[in-house]
C-alpha cells in the first residue's frame, strides 16, 4: 500500500497553511504593530519575529511539506495525467467534479484525472479521502478511484492481511517514536 497524492493537492495544501497563518495571526504583518512589538518582546524574540514574512514562511511550509511526504514514502501524482480534453468536456458536461453549482472546480478535476490516469497505468486501486460532493459522484464512476470520507475510514476499509497492517502501524509508530521522543512521551502519559 501506497500514500498517493496529487502534485495539485499538495499546492493546494501549501498555500491553504500560508493563507491561515496570515489570516490568524494579521497584526504579526502589520509593520505599524511591529513597533509595540519591539517594546513587548525580548529583542532576540523580536528580531526573530520581525524576519518573518511571506517568502520565509513558504520556504518553512515548503521543507515541512516535503519532509512529510518523504517520511510517509508519498507517490506524488503529476497533473501531467489529466487530459486538458477531458477537463473541458467534464465541465461543459457538467460532469463530477463540475456542478451547476461548482462551476470553477479546475484543481479538482485536474487532481482527480491525474489520480484516475496514475491509477490505471499502474493497473492500481486508489483510496480517496474526501468529503467534496464533487469529489465522491467522481470516484463513484471510477473503477480505480475508491472515496472515503476520513483516512480512518479508509485505514479501517484496507485493512491488509495477517497482521501486515498492524506491522505497518508499528513501524511507523516506532518511527515517530524515534524522531519524535518527547511527543510519544506526552503522549503515552495522555493515555495513561
Amino acid at each position: 500500500e501506497s500514500f498517493i497524492i496529487s502534485e495539485v493537492v499538495v499546492s493546494e495544501v501549501k498555500s491553504n497553511i500560508l493563507e491561515k497563518t496570515k489570516e490568524n495571526f494579521p497584526g504579526l504583518f502589520s509593520i505599524r504593530n511591529r513597533k509595540y512589538l519591539r517594546l513587548a518582546l525580548s529583542e532576540q524574540i523580536y528580531e526573530s519575529v520581525s524576519s518573518i514574512n511571506d517568502g520565509a514562511m513558504m520556504e518553512n511550509i515548503e521543507t515541512r511539506v516535503t519532509d512529510f511526504l518523504t517520511d510517509s514514502s508519498a507517490i506524488v501524482v503529476s497533473s501531467t495525467g489529466a487530459k486538458i480534453e477531458e477537463v473541458v468536456r467534464r465541465y461543459f458536461s457538467r460532469l463530477p467534479p463540475f456542478s451547476n453549482k461548482k462551476k470553477e472546480e479546475f484543481p479538482d478535476a485536474i487532481a482527480l484525472l491525474s489520480l484516475e490516469a496514475w491509477a490505471r497505468e499502474n493497473t492500481a486501486k486508489v483510496a480517496v479521502c474526501s468529503k467534496d460532493a464533487g469529489w465522491i459522484d467522481f470516484c463513484k464512476e471510477s473503477n480505480n478511484l475508491q472515496i472515503y470520507g476520513s483516512i480512518a475510514d479508509a485505514i479501517a476499509a484496507l485493512r491488509l492481511p495477517s497482521g501486515e497492517s498492524l506491522n505497518l502501524a508499528l513501524s511507523y509508530m516506532k518511527k515517530i517514536q524515534n524522531e519524535r521522543a518527547q511527543d510519544w512521551i506526552k503522549l503515552k502519559d495522555y493515555i495513561k
